[in-house]
């Protein structure tokens, strides 16, 4: 089948589907339910500050009727404010879940809302300045066909229309082979890589990298 790769689109299902994907692939490519079965705080929290904030910066993978892969991004200044704005909400909101009860049936959520809430801030990579960034993930199905490249080619144009020359994005590493996969895809590891326990003890030893990209002169 024919993949599209086309601007997102605020009406329609193109959300509830991008959510969909980004839930299904967010623990390490498999679905998140075994670690937080919360998608809708999930989503808000990892999908939505980009769409609100700059949903211009979006684009999906679509066969047929059926969104199969997304990346959603940023160029501009105001997107930490405005995302640090909607993270306090969702962690606030988060709070509250956790304080009413609402993981009490699944200890694995429990535990996962308390990384959140006392860890995850701590296990941030450092980033470059003056960057775009992106995240993106693709459906399992559809995966090693060559849709992250395409999305990546839509974004690296609108990183280049901004006047920016660099971008980065943030990927978990548990071994030395993804590190030099990047690398040899033309990305850089931008600071040291973090140690994060978001998914221990299901993955030990588990890191945040930061890779960068330069747009070549002629971008």
């Amino acid at each position: 089948m024919n993949i599209t790769i086309r601007p997102y689109r605020s009406k329609g299902t193109d959300r509830q589907q991008i959510n969909d994907v980004c839930c299904d692939a967010a623990f390490l490519g498999e679905p998140i339910d075994s670690i937080f079965q919360d998608r809708e705080w999930f989503t808000d929290f990892m999908v939505a500050p980009y769409l609100l904030a700059e949903p211009e910066h979006t684009w999906v993978a679509q066969a047929g009727d059926q969104v199969v892969g997304y990346l959603t991004a940023s160029t501009g200044m105001l997107f930490g404010p405005i995302r640090a704005q909607l993270a306090l909400l969702a962690v606030g909101r988060l709070l509250c879940y956790y304080s009413i009860g609402k993981y009490d049936h699944h200890p694995r959520s429990q535990r996962f809302v308390r990384f959140v809430l006392t860890e995850a801030l701590s296990q941030v990579p450092p980033h470059p300045p003056d960057a775009a960034h992106f995240h993106f993930n693709v459906a399992r199905p559809w995966r090693r066909q060559g849709i992250g490249s395409r999305l990546i080619a839509e974004f690296e144009r609108a990183v280049a229309a901004s006047g920016l020359r660099r971008y980065y994005a943030e990927v978990m590493c548990w071994n030395e082979k993804p590190q030099d996969y990047f690398t040899r895809l033309g990305y850089r590891v931008h600071g040291s890589p973090v140690p994060t326990s978001v998914f221990s003890p299901e993955v030990p030893e588990l890191r945040l990298l930061c890779i960068v990209r330069d747009l070549p002169d002629s971008a």
